[in-house]
């Protein structure tokens, strides 16, 4: 669909970037003004909008992400595909972004900004083991990569490798393995890679569930006053989510009963990603002119979660922060990561990752393991 004011009974790639673009927004907001850098002093400005932003954490945002992937990789496996090709096309779109932004930040920060390789990584021996590690998005496994940042693509990385596997559950069990996957909220080790992937499992198994059960086209088929009871409670769930999440959030915090309140606000925090896409999947249909900045936005989301730390905090905070104004950062903050990556998609235009890509979905790879097809 090539105009976005075109709509269809289904969650199109244009639902899809209006949520990212929600949860990108977000995310940036609470990192502006909630973690800004140790040189910064702190402006009445900011600390006036940080209770904004412990109100609606980057952590909803992050879930809303890992939704969507659930859910649009069960989407694109609606036409059988052998399990190599899959994970051939996959590692493509995840890496192709990831390794320009590496390959043109990282030597910014050694040559220009006293962000060396000895200072994220240690000693030369850990150099050796980590750089490699870290350039292929595995380092957050086990460790703090060169950008903080970058633990989400060791986290899709590893979804990702689970997804057949939980495609052909939910096929199986349907909403029976939905709930079960809930259990995974409840891991709780010192190993930071296991927890890291299992808050995640869950809602990333709810996207899948979501696109199996066509649940936007089933929602788009009910018109009149029950339409509108349902926009009612997405918006209830959306403000009753957010303020369990608040709560729980305040009980951890107090580490009152904390592994028993994380599964909680684990929970909750899924809900809540569901309940922000629903609503915001209802407001950019209502309020047609609101969809296309937003969905705008949304595109650039991955490669701005990327770098963006580089932006308001080791390379650009003095610069942004010296606007005094949260009205006058964030937008500053927002344009400068829009441009910078629009640069980065004509990059990758002019090196022909598209054509890259079309080539790989037309291999034919010999496969005995075929996931998808319809459900």
């Amino acid at each position: 669909m090539d105009n976005v004011n075109t709509m269809k009974d289904a969650f199109d790639r244009w639902d899809t970037a209006f949520a990212k673009g929600i949860a990108i927004l977000v995310v940036m907001f609470h990192h502006l003004v909630w973690q800004p850098p140790d040189i910064v002093i702190v402006s009445d400005s900011i600390k006036a909008v940080q209770h904004i932003a412990r109100f609606y954490p980057a952590t909803i945002s992050v879930v809303v992400f890992i939704i969507l992937s659930g859910y649009g990789l069960s989407e694109s496996v609606k036409i059988e595909i052998g399990l190599k090709k899959f994970y051939i096309q996959r590692l493509v779109r995840i890496y192709s972004s990831y390794w320009i932004i590496w390959i043109v930040f990282v030597p910014i920060g050694i040559l220009f900004f006293h962000r060396s390789l000895s200072f994220v990584y240690g000693d030369p021996i850990h150099i050796l083991l980590k750089l490699p590690m870290d350039f292929l998005g595995l380092l957050c496994f086990f460790d703090v990569g060169y950008n903080a940042t970058w633990w989400f693509i060791s986290l899709i990385l590893a979804l990702y490798f689970l997804f057949p596997m939980l495609w052909v559950l939910v096929r199986k069990f349907k909403t029976l393995f939905l709930c079960l996957s809930a259990v995974f909220l409840s891991i709780h080790t010192k190993f930071s890679g296991i927890y890291m992937v299992s808050r995640f499992v869950f809602p990333f198994v709810l996207g899948i569930y979501m696109s199996q059960t066509c649940i936007f086209s089933r929602l788009m088929s009910i018109k009149g006053r029950k339409a509108f009871a349902i926009s009612i409670v997405w918006v209830m769930g959306l403000v009753f989510s957010l303020l369990a999440s608040v709560l729980l959030d305040t009980f951890i915090m107090g580490n009152i009963g904390r592994l028993s309140h994380e599964v909680k606000l684990n929970l909750f925090l899924s809900l809540n990603a569901f309940f922000t896409i629903m609503t915001g999947w209802k407001i950019s249909h209502g309020i047609k002119w609101v969809r296309l900045p937003i969905a705008f936005i949304g595109k650039h989301s991955y490669n701005m979660f990327l770098f963006h730390t580089f932006v308001y905090n080791y390379y650009g905070g003095y610069l942004i922060y010296s606007l005094g104004s949260v009205a006058f950062m964030f937008p500053a903050l927002l344009v400068s990561c829009l441009l910078i990556s629009f640069i980065i998609e004509k990059t990758m235009e002019l090196l022909r990752f598209e054509a890259v890509y079309k080539r790989i979905k037309k291999l034919q790879i010999k496969d005995s393991i075929i996931i998808g097809g319809q459900v």
